[in-house]
């Protein structure tokens, strides 16, 4: 099976394609065959037997704007094709009169319409275009059998589809191509390995939210926050990844999804997903692990995968080593697939919630139970969490960074003695991270770093402690009680001190005849990093065990803006969440 594409170059501007067809029954990508096929010619090759290309170059062969497969079987396609034309002397001149058309510039294309045989190796003129009127876009009006695009799927669960909900099932998240990135054998038996010694322990499940068009909602830049390419995005939910790395739970039908592996304290230890995924109604999705970057393997189409590295027990006898005999195994079950067996199919949690069923009483002591739940907010709570008392389909958590993360800044966090009432110690974000003290005096905010609802000077429409957090600043000063940026000499690449100097550079001198200094202003690096909360090491360090703030924040505080930042660290998270101007 191969299908055809046409291919346009995104540095230039031109309307040519080139048309190609691609060996989808052999490769997943150009290079990369499928498990167990051969690649004897890259899987993309070009679709008609002339040398057409997509540069801005100009090819004898002429031009190509699209092309249309008769639906007859004869190997025709009906094709929007230019001749290859250059300017002479500003003259349109046909590429067939000069020696070397690269050597001049293309004229315009004069598209018409021609119709290809590939078995007689011709091009007929069907009618030509003009330099006033192109003709692009062909479409014959035939009879055909229509194609099947998505066939009914026979195994699709009717009770899942009449809820809105599929099943996602991974082998093992620690696959990546038929290659293990860690011992499995070690990491699912619970006598080699404990919980807490598991780099993976949660997957996270994010969707995309539309933007409505202009007209309904004009979603301002500054609600997307400091990388709109982030687009919004909620919280889906989140569910244990079992001791060999696999994952079985019920995930929302027909939603883009996006994965991440997440360590014990909830933060991403994956690359942010980039690539969604959806499953119909009734689905029930299998694949044998993740994907990187480094490794082109085939990844999600099951005829071509590399055999998994978690095949399950060979036989219904068998077990998982040192696993709790009262979770017994059917042959070439994962953890998750014999949980979901015997205990009901996993849904979807807001919380990070881990119950050890895997170790074995008789051998050790299961590892400790886990509860890190946000209605242990002191703040308002995330959008949507009261809906995973009882998870459906539509579950969803929104953090917008006005309503959920600026108030752990202001929360009150004074420390009184209980008898005396006297302030013990005041761990209150904006008492230190302020521009200004109690009353009202101008400050430096402690560690450059402020905290405060005011506007940004950045971008006014964005408090400044977004700005602050997200984005580099300039180092501040007091001066004469007021707030200005802190100005150092310039250096150059080798340390020495840099200086005005003119057009000729001689060094300009001030009325004492001294050498006026460069001055420049000391950047301050944002502590936090919009997409990663692991990359965020210089906010989080600080609440870790001997940091300076450790005990400040808490858990599921410290777990709320991971979240947020894993999500894409936005402004809003939703279009009708921005205030109206």
């Amino acid at each position: 099976m191969a299908v055809a594409a046409l291919l346009r170059n995104r540095q230039q501007d031109g309307l040519n394609t080139l048309p190609v067809q691609i060996a989808l029954a052999l490769a997943s990508d150009n290079e990369q065959p499928l498990y167990q096929e051969v690649l004897n010619l890259p899987a993309q090759t070009p679709l008609l037997p002339w040398a057409f290309d997509n540069s801005a170059r100009p090819e004898p062969a002429g031009l190509v704007q699209s092309a249309f497969a008769l639906q007859d079987g004869s190997e025709r396609f009906l094709v929007s094709w230019s001749p290859c034309q250059v300017l002479v002397d500003e003259q349109v001149t046909s590429c067939e009169l000069v020696a070397e058309p690269a050597d001049y510039p293309a004229a315009g294309p004069r598209f018409g319409l021609w119709l290809f045989d590939l078995v007689k190796q011709t091009q007929v003129p069907v009618k030509l275009g003009t330099a006033q009127q192109l003709l692009t876009e062909p479409v014959v009006m035939q009879p055909y059998t229509r194609p099947v695009f998505l066939p009914a799927n026979p195994d699709a669960d009717p009770a899942l589809a009449q809820n809105g909900e599929a099943i996602l099932d991974i082998r093992s998240v620690y696959d990546i191509g038929g290659e293990a990135v860690l011992p499995l054998e070690q990491l699912a038996d619970p006598m080699q390995t404990s919980a807490a010694q598991r780099p993976v322990r949660y997957l996270s499940l994010v969707r995309g939210v539309p933007i409505p068009p202009e007209e309904v909602r004009d979603v301002p830049n500054f609600a997307f926050g400091v990388n709109r390419r982030q687009l919004m995005r909620e919280l889906v939910g989140i569910t244990p990844v079992q001791p060999d790395g696999s994952v079985r739970v019920k995930v929302p039908a027909n939603v883009p999804l996006a994965l991440s592996l997440l360590n014990s304290e909830g933060q991403a230890v994956s690359p942010q997903h980039q690539q969604w995924i959806t499953l119909a109604a009734g689905e029930t999705l299998s694949c044998n692990g993740c994907h990187a970057a480094n490794n082109t393997r085939p990844h999600g189409r099951q005829s071509g995968e590399w055999p998994t590295i978690n095949p399950g027990p060979a036989t219904s006898s068998a077990s998982f080593n040192n696993a709790n005999p009262l979770l017994p195994p059917n042959a070439g079950e994962t953890m998750a697939q014999t949980m979901a067996r015997l205990l009901g199919e996993q849904t979807l949690s807001a919380a990070l919630d881990f119950e050890d069923l895997w170790t074995d009483p008789a051998l050790r002591e299961p590892d400790p139970t886990e509860l890190q739940q946000f209605t242990d907010l002191a703040t308002p709570l995330p959008v949507g969490l009261d809906c995973f008392a009882s998870w459906q389909a539509a579950c969803r958590l929104r953090i917008d960074y006005p309503s959920h993360i600026q108030p752990l800044w202001q929360l009150d966090r004074r420390q009184f003695d209980p008898v005396t009432n006297e302030l013990l110690r005041d761990n209150s974000c904006v008492s230190c991270h302020s521009r200004t003290d109690a009353a009202g005096n101008a400050i430096v905010p402690a560690a450059q770093l402020e905290l405060t609802e005011q506007a940004s000077d950045l971008q006014a429409e964005q408090m400044a402690s977004y700005r602050e957090l997200l984005s580099n600043d300039n180092e501040q000063e007091l001066v004469g009680g007021v707030l200005v940026d802190r100005l150092v000499q310039a250096v150059d690449g080798d340390g020495n001190p840099v200086f005005l100097t003119d057009a000729d550079g001689e060094l300009i001198l001030d009325e004492n005849g001294d050498p006026i200094p460069v001055m420049v202003t000391v950047t301050i690096g944002a502590s936090m990093r919009a997409g990663s909360a692991l990359a965020s090491e210089r906010f989080f360090q600080q609440f870790s065990q001997g940091g300076s703030h450790q005990g400040y924040l808490s858990a599921a505080e410290l777990r709320l803006i991971s979240h947020w930042l894993d999500m894409g660290g936005q402004y809003y998270n939703s279009p009708f969440a921005v205030e109206p101007d």
